[in-house]
């Protein structure tokens, strides 16, 4: 499964753009609802509380200064870029920014350190390199778009979630209904570079592409939560495949990724999952609670390649079948690697298809055939969070937000035991567990619930995740919330439907 690369690992530049749009609503099978990119978790720069409708086509400034730390961070907002642009600031801002690119290409090179790019939106049509290359450190991307340029496409061709192609038992690729012309698009939405990281993506909105999130070598801990993947290039008009989040074939494989609560769904020669082929790495990857689709093998979970994945998980996801053309896995019944586990992975299937074999609700195995009625290896312990990722949004230093509740729900036949419930920032966190009803046994069906507050004490993007150990097995426990929110000094924003506020 090779891939173009041609001037990745020169240029890396950025790209982003997420839109929200009217979708139609799916009952689950698992805990996680609704969906990124389903009414009531919309993604992209439009979902970003202050979007004004349109982009200021004021000149953003060329080279903005760096701040000495997030309180004095220089804030760049409502101004389009018209060309090519390398970022290389520290505790710098991007608010409803518009990366047009001008005529296109993409090329945005995103370093230096403490970045927040929020509610912006990257164009590009660089079919042989990056929209956006990332070498910089604790980069945030929260509510952003990645997406082709305007002069092809306003808006993505499907509009129906997952994909565009959802519901429908065809793997055929319509460019306008269901994928866009390759030569349109771009190759690599963000490339996380070498080096790169920590780095957070989140509730943004990626098509039109080649490659969504392409992560090379890094042991830098790198968090993809709640964004909708969806409607890639045709790839008849170029040689690469187009995939969602993944390596690059060869060389060291990335370790310390959490990939947690997205909607990944797109035809094509697909993997909306190519974790694969690699020389070395590969640890501490925890695939959990996502929606997966696509066409020609959607899985490829840390195999085929002389490496899988050790002390990894691949837990809790949804297995959708509106494409099921090269099957679910890549390699069904591989080796997972010591230490790793594949569990609590169900079948949803979608409304109008009829994919023989598949039941609706039953486990997603790593086997042949891969449903079935049982879990893989006997588990007998599901513990499902929902939501499996909170965004709280902005609020000012000093203040306090709202609680979010975090349900548990033990979907399997055992009973779940519960030995802790903490955060792994510990006392020094920005959010605190204010309320915990899950207590140290729950029992098969039952949930519970978990309340988080945010109360920043400084300013900034703040994250920590909540850890839920329990008597899942192996290294799926503990369970993994990512949190993540912003402290500001300007008025508290509480976010409307579950959505943040701007920064000021």
């Amino acid at each position: 499964m090779s891939r173009k690369l041609l001037q990745v690992f020169v240029l890396l530049p950025l790209a982003l753009i997420c839109l929200a749009m009217p979708q139609h609503s799916f009952a689950s099978t698992t805990a996680q609802s609704p969906w990124p990119g389903q009414p009531g978790n919309p993604v992209g720069y439009a979902a970003w509380t202050g979007w004004t409708g349109s982009f200021n086509t004021t000149p953003c400034p060329s080279s903005p200064a760096s701040g000495t730390s997030w309180s004095n961070a220089t804030v760049v907002q409502n101004c389009t870029y018209a060309g090519d642009v390398a970022i290389n600031c520290s505790y710098c801002e991007f608010i409803h920014v518009d990366f047009s690119g001008g005529s296109g290409r993409g090329n945005r090179g995103v370093s230096g350190s403490h970045v927040l790019l929020i509610g912006d939106r990257f164009q590009s049509n660089y079919v042989e390199a990056s929209s956006v290359g990332v070498g910089g450190s604790y980069i945030y991307f929260f509510y952003d778009s990645f997406e082709p340029l305007v002069s092809y496409y306003t808006s993505p061709p499907g509009s129906l979630w997952p994909s565009a192609g959802a519901g429908a038992n065809s793997t055929k690729i319509t460019e306008g209904v269901d994928a866009i012309n390759g030569n349109e698009g771009y190759q690599f939405g963000v490339i996380l570079g070498n080096g790169s990281g920590p780095i957070w993506i989140d509730h943004c909105d990626f098509w039109g592409f080649g490659n969504a999130i392409t992560i090379l070598t890094t042991i830098a801990p790198m968090t993809i939560t709640n964004n909708w993947i969806h409607d890639a290039a045709n790839p008849t008009e170029q040689s690469y495949h187009t995939d969602g989040i993944g390596f690059l074939n060869g060389n060291t494989a990335p370790n310390n990724v959490a990939i947690i609560g997205n909607t990944v769904a797109m035809l094509g020669n697909t993997n909306a999952l190519a974790l694969q082929a690699a020389t070395g790495g590969y640890q501490n990857i925890h695939v959990n609670n996502n929606f997966w689709s696509g066409d020609g093998a959607t899985i490829a979970f840390c195999h085929p390649g002389s490496v899988q994945c050790a002390n990894s998980t691949f837990y809790g996801n949804t297995f959708g079948t509106d494409v099921e053309a090269g099957g679910p896995l890549y390699d069904p019944g591989a080796s997972l690697g010591t230490g790793s586990v594949w569990a609590c992975n169900t079948i949803e299937v979608r409304s109008g298809t009829t994919w023989a074999n598949f039941v609706n609700g039953q486990y997603f195995l790593n086997a042949v055939s891969e449903n079935s009625a049982t879990d893989q290896g006997g588990n007998t312990y599901c513990a499902m969070t929902a939501p499996s990722a909170i965004q709280f949004g902005k609020y000012a230093a000093g203040t306090t937000s709202a609680g979010k509740a975090i349900t548990i729900s033990n979907t399997n036949t055992g009973n779940l035991s519960i030995a802790s419930i903490a955060l792994a920032g510990g006392a020094g966190s920005p959010f605190t567990i204010t309320s915990n009803t899950c207590g140290s046994m729950l029992n098969s069906g039952s949930s519970c619930s978990i309340t988080v507050i945010f109360a920043p004490t400084s300013m900034g993007p703040q994250t920590d995740t909540l850890l839920i150990r329990d008597n899942t097995a192996g290294v799926s426990s503990p369970q993994l919330v990512p949190l993540a929110g912003i402290g500001t000094a300007g008025s508290s924003v509480a976010p409307p439907s579950g959505l943040n506020g701007v920064v000021q």
